[in-house]
Order: C-alpha cells, then sequence, then structure tokens
C-alpha cells in the first residue's frame, strides 16, 4: 500500500488534492477529536473517507467498499 500510495503521489493532481483536502480534513479530525467536538469529528471522518473511497480505492477491501460509502 505505501508502494501504491507514493506512485499516487507522482501524479500532480492526486498530490494537490491530498495537500489540499485531505491533510485539513485530518488536522481538522485530530483537533476535533482532541477537543471532544464530536460533531466536527465526524464531518471531518466523512470527507477523510469520501476522499479514501473515490482516490484509493485499490487500498480498500472489494468487501468493504459498499459499507465504506
Amino acid at each position: 500500500m505505501v508502494r501504491l500510495f507514493m506512485e499516487k503521489m507522482k501524479n500532480p493532481q492526486f498530490e494537490q488534492q491530498f495537500n489540499e483536502l485531505f491533510i485539513p480534513a485530518n488536522k481538522l479530525a485530530i483537533n476535533a477529536f482532541l477537543s471532544g467536538n464530536s460533531q466536527e469529528l465526524f464531518e471531518q471522518l466523512k470527507l477523510i473517507s469520501n476522499f479514501q473511497i473515490e482516490n484509493m480505492r485499490e487500498m480498500i477491501p472489494a468487501e468493504f467498499q459498499t459499507v465504506w460509502r
């Protein structure tokens, strides 16, 4: 999976989306968790999950992809 991720990061569009969408959502989710803000945490987890299913689908086992959405 690390190799696949590193290959994806060679794509400028993926790298840009990762840096502009995934990283901020991840930071906000951590901050929400640490502050006990469950509503914000779940909103950010939804953004993270959507990014993962749309951009890193091959890293998610097929039997979980339907539930993931």
